[in-house]
């Protein structure tokens, strides 16, 4: 698989994913309600830079070779992201921070529970990698690492980096 075709392949699967979370997310709401809360009484505590909570160093640790960011796509429904990605000709690691709205929030029915935060999971699937997921405050936390091609370990075989990785980034939120 050519380089090119990697990222095609991630450009499909990216979007796919964000619109799996986002209709999880947003649990049946009205137009009116789905937009980002705003500032004022009642309303959850601003969100952290998500790249200052899952650092470009956290990426290369998982990935074992340079990280280097990756732009991603906005939701009224999210709050923050940091995407980190390494591929060469043949093949990619992605390493995927996603801070959420709760709302919504259903743990994927195949998972396993994880001991972490409130209604914490995690899912290794090998063909779509290592999801973590749990509630922590007022938003949903997802933690997700995937791969593809010969040069890259299949994520599965990082599972216990993942949680590693998901329970240093629940004590810097």
């Amino acid at each position: 698989m050519t380089r090119l075709r990697i990222r095609e392949c991630r450009a499909a699967f990216l979007p796919a994913l964000v619109a799996v979370l986002v209709l999880a997310s947003c649990g049946g709401r009205g137009e009116e309600q789905a937009a980002a809360p705003s500032a004022g009484a009642g309303a959850p505590a601003a969100a952290p830079e998500a790249c200052s909570v899952v650092t470009q160093a956290d990426a290369t640790a998982l990935f074992g070779q340079p990280a280097s960011p990756e732009t991603g796509m906005s939701s009224p429904s999210m709050f923050g992201q940091c995407l980190w990605t390494w591929d060469t000709d043949t093949s990619n690691q992605l390493l995927q921070f996603h801070i959420w709205d709760k709302l919504g929030y259903d743990p994927p029915a195949d998972s396993e529970p994880l001991d972490l935060g409130d209604g914490g999971y995690v899912r290794a699937h090998p063909v779509a990698g290592v999801d973590i997921g749990w509630i922590q405050g007022d938003r949903l936390i997802t933690l997700s690492f995937s791969t593809i091609g010969p040069d890259a370990p299949k994520a599965t075989e990082r599972t216990d980096q993942v949680v590693g990785l998901a329970r240093r980034v629940a004590e810097r939120l």
